[in-house]
Parts: C-alpha cells; sequence; structure tokens
C-alpha cells in the first residue's frame, strides 16, 4: 500500500523556516517566537491529529497493513499504515511530523516551545511508544532537518556501524543534534524529557567513545560551517561537560576554530582555558609528547590566523616559543613573523638556527608541499637540487631582504631560495 500526501510536507516547510540555518549553527536565542508552530497549535495537533492511535494489532485492518523496512523507512511506512485513519488535516504525516515538529524547535533554537512540544508528544496515546522505539540512523537521517555535510555523514556512519550504536531511540536522536549545535541549554532541555533513556553518563561515553565518534563530527563542523556558534560559551561549556561526565581528555578545540575569521575572543579564550592550562600542566608531569603537541597546535593556530596579538597573549601567560614554533610561525608568512621573531629572539645564533630551519626544510623534497609557497620566488617554484655540490654547500643567505632565486651551476634548475643583503650568513646543512 503506498500513500500519498498532498501538498508540501511539514519538513519542507520546516527546512524553509530554517533556510537561514541549514548550514549554519542554530543561535543562542530565536529573533522571535515561531509565529506558526504555536503551543497552541502543538497542543491541539499533538491531542486531535497525530499519534492518536494505539500500535495493537486489532486496529488496523488486515488489508492495509504493510511490511515495513526497517533499515531506512520505518516512519515512512507507519505513515502510510496510519495516514488513512485521520479524520481531520490530511496533509499531516501522523508518525514523521510528530517527531519533526521537536527537531524542528530545537533547530530554531525555540526552547520554551521545545519543552511544551515534548510534554505534548510524550502525552498522545502513541508518543511515549514511538519514541522509545529503536531504528536504525538511516531512518531517523530523514528528521534531522539538517543539511551540513558532517551531519549527513555522521548519520551514515553510524547507520553502518555494525555494534548496539547502530540502532537508536528518538531521545538520543534529539540529544546528538544538540551535541551538534553546542549547547547544553538543548541538551538539558531532551534529557529533562527522558530522564531514563538519557542519563548523563550515557550521552556522554556516546558522544565521546567509539566510531564514528558525535565529538569529532562537532569539531568539523567549527571548522567548515560558514560561521560558528553565536557565543564561545557554548564551546567551552559543552567541551567542558563532555571531559567532565566523560572522564576523558578530549580533543582541544583551538584547531577547528583557527581559520582567518574567526573572532580572536574565541581563540583568546579557548587558549587560556584550554591549551594554555594543559600546556603547562604537560610540562610539570615532564609529558613531553603532550608538551610538543600542545606547543605545535598553539603556534600552528597563530599562524594560520596571522595575529601577532594572539602571539603576545600567549607569550604573556609564560608560554615561550622554542624553534619548532617559530620555524612553523615564519614559515606561515616569512615577511610578517621575521620581523616579529627579532623583536622577541635576541640572540644571532638563534635566528640564524629558525630561518636555517625553516629555509633548510622547504627545500627536501617530502616538505615541498607545505612549505615551498612560502619560499617561492615571483613565479618559481623551488625545487630541491640533488647536486652534490648543492647539497654539500647550500647557497648563502641573510635573516632579511628580499628572495631571489638561485640557480644550479651544474644542472641550472632553481635549487634554491636565496635572501640577499650585504650581510649574508652562510649555514652549513644539518648533519644526517
Amino acid at each position: 500500500m503506498t500513500f500519498t500526501f498532498p501538498g508540501a510536507t511539514l519538513s519542507c516547510s520546516a527546512m524553509g523556516g530554517l533556510s537561514r540555518i541549514q548550514t549554519r549553527f542554530a543561535p543562542s536565542q530565536p529573533a522571535r517566537s515561531d509565529p506558526v508552530v504555536t503551543v497552541k497549535l502543538l497542543r491541539q495537533l499533538y491531542k486531535s491529529t497525530l499519534l492518536r492511535y494505539s500500535l495493537k494489532r486489532g486496529e488496523i485492518p488486515e488489508d492495509e497493513r504493510v511490511d515495513v523496512d526497517p533499515e531506512s523507512h520505518m516512519l515512512a511506512a507507519l505513515d502510510a499504515l496510519f495516514a488513512p485513519h485521520l479524520k481531520n488535516y490530511h496533509w499531516w504525516r501522523p508518525m514523521t511530523d510528530a517527531l519533526i515538529l521537536p527537531v524542528y524547535l530545537l533547530r530554531a533554537s525555540q526552547l520554551d516551545q521545545l519543552d511544551e512540544c515534548l510534554q505534548y508528544l510524550l502525552g498522545s496515546p502513541m508518543g511515549r511508544e514511538l519514541t522509545l522505539a529503536t531504528m536504525t540512523w538511516a531512518s531517523w537521517q530523514a528528521i534531522c532537518l539538517d543539511d551540513r555535510s558532517e551531519t549527513k555523514h555522521l548519520f551514515e556512519g553510524l547507520a553502518e556501524t555494525q555494534g548496539k550504536h547502530r540502532r537508536a531511540q528518538y531521545p538520543i536522536v534529539l540529544a546528538t543534534l544538540a551535541l551538534l549545535e553546542w549547547s547544553l541549554p538543548m541538551l538539558h532541555v531532551v534529557m529533562r524529557h527522558f530522564p531514563s533513556a538519557l542519563t548523563t553518563l550515557d550521552i556522554a561515553t556516546f558522544a565521546t567513545s567509539g566510531y564514528p565518534r558525535v565529538f569529532s563530527s562537532m569539531l568539523s563542523l567549527l571548522g567548515s560551517s560558514p560561521s560558528l556558534p553565536d557565543s564561545v560559551d557554548r564551546i567551552m561549556d559543552m567541551h567542558e561537560w563532555l571531559e567532565v561526565h566523560s572522564g576523558q581528555r578530549l580533543v582541544s578545540p583551538l584547531a577547528s576554530l583557527c581559520r582567518p575569521r574567526t573572532p580572536l575572543q574565541y581563540l583568546e579564550q579557548v587558549l587560556i582555558d584550554i591549551d594554555i592550562p594543559r600546556l603547562r600542566m604537560a610540562e610539570q608531569e615532564h609529558n613531553e609528547a603532550l608538551s610538543t603537541a600542545e606547543r605545535k597546535g598553539i603556534a600552528e593556530c597563530i599562524g594560520t590566523v596571522g595575529s601577532v596579538e594572539l602571539l603576545s597573549l600567549v607569550l604573556n601567560h609564560g608560554f615561550a616559543l622554542g624553534l619548532v614554533e617559530w620555524v612553523l610561525l615564519v614559515t606561515c608568512d616569512v615577511q610578517k613573523w621575521w620581523v616579529v621573531l627579532q623583536q622577541h629572539v635576541e640572540s644571532k645564533d638563534e635566528q640564524c638556527n629558525v630561518a636555517f630551519s625553516g629555509f633548510w626544510h622547504a627545500t627536501q623534497p617530502h616538505h615541498l608541499p607545505a612549505f615551498s609557497h612560502i619560499w617561492k620566488p615571483h613565479s618559481h617554484s623551488i625545487r630541491p637540487c640533488t647536486h652534490a655540490s648543492c647539497v654539500a654547500s647550500p647557497p648563502s643567505f641573510s635573516l632579511s631582504g628580499m628572495p631571489e632565486t638561485h640557480r644550479c651551476p651544474f644542472t641550472s634548475s632553481i635549487a634554491f631560495t636565496r635572501l640577499a643583503s650585504p650581510n649574508s650568513h652562510r649555514l652549513s646543512p644539518p648533519s644526517s
């Protein structure tokens, strides 16, 4: 049996209402109360239209039963089963729309209406049974109202897993959408209505463990969405909540936030509250691996956003840059960061070490994709010359000046970049 719903479905209308945030994070506060999906309408729908039938076999005639595909079309099959029995509002899909309305209100940050909606949903004759039904993530993906590719990939990944997380109940789906929004208020509203299905430990463990991890998708959304959450506090609060309740040390969101248009206040707060304390703790514990990783991450972030103010903030909090960190900065923008380096590093020997390390690595084949754009002069790309003379004795260069090319006298290829000035330093390659 098939059933066609005339007119626009609620999901289409909801996506239209969310047109400004389909690929963005939901706002912390809605601009206004929804003029259409009012509390009065919600009460009427759940009381007289949606989910009015029990799931007992006797209520649906045998000739109207349909085979349900539990993998991806469970809700559509249930809609087809129950829709002919609706006495009013024949354009409603009785199952799908009952579950889409809370998702719409969550994505629109209409949390007061979401609270009311979940009350009506759970108070309807079939609501509690339906919300506790277990379906695959492929079925749930139809109601998520989120066009972001990371959300789609997460749902697809969960649907393809073979473990216990391959199937889920409606409460964990709502909780997942709240997690992807980096919104604790949303998550708390959902948890309040499903206390037995959503314990704090269950949510934190689900978000931070297994594959694919929800937390990894949360970080990916920070790095790829056209805009960030409208308050950095959302990120900090959710990150802290997940760490506390999962008992895990999670990846800092710093790397995901490091993009040119990120407000400095975002990066400053993440650095001050997460990364710098972690670096300090790693050094106190003599954890060299963690200390190196933190230093590298901080330097890469500063270089990516190109903020001298951010570097000053880090230095003022006792974070001293070493050779590796300075090389990372200089290779991001040699003209800009070399001047800054000279202001903070007085030793000419240390300056030489930074300059030559960046220069030397830029000429190595395995570093060319990452570093050659920094050192290429004009339209020429650096190609490391393998001639013994060039490898053993790179051309002289200085610590300042404009770049110019150097051609190997033996192969005539552009072998290195020379930074020319009257006072040049001749450096030897590191011993192997």
